[in-house]
C-alpha cells in the first residue's frame, strides 16, 4: 500500500480495514463479517473525520449512520 500510494499521489490510504480487523470479536455481527458495535464504528469514523472530514463535522452522526447502514446490509 505504501508503494502504491507513493506512486499515485492522488491516493490516500485510510487503515479502516486494519482498525476493524483489530476490533474485539464482540464488536461483530453474528455473521462475524460486519462490525456493528457503535463504539467501534464511532472510533473508526472519528479517526477518519479528524483526518479527512469537513471542519466541524460530527463523527457521532456519521457513526450512527454507518451503524444503521450495517444493520440494513
Amino acid at each position: 500500500i505504501e508503494v502504491f500510494c507513493a506512486r499515485h499521489p492522488e491516493v490516500v490510504y485510510f487503515p479502516s480495514y486494519e482498525m476493524v480487523a483489530r476490533s474485539p470479536r464482540w464488536a461483530y455481527d453474528k455473521d462475524n463479517w460486519h462490525v456493528s458495535d457503535p463504539a467501534v464504528i464511532g472510533r473508526i469514523m472519528s479517526a477518519f473525520m479528524s483526518g479527512f472530514g469537513e471542519a466541524g463535522a460530527d463523527a457521532s452522526v456519521e457513526a450512527k449512520d454507518a451503524a444503521q447502514s450495517a444493520g440494513a446490509a
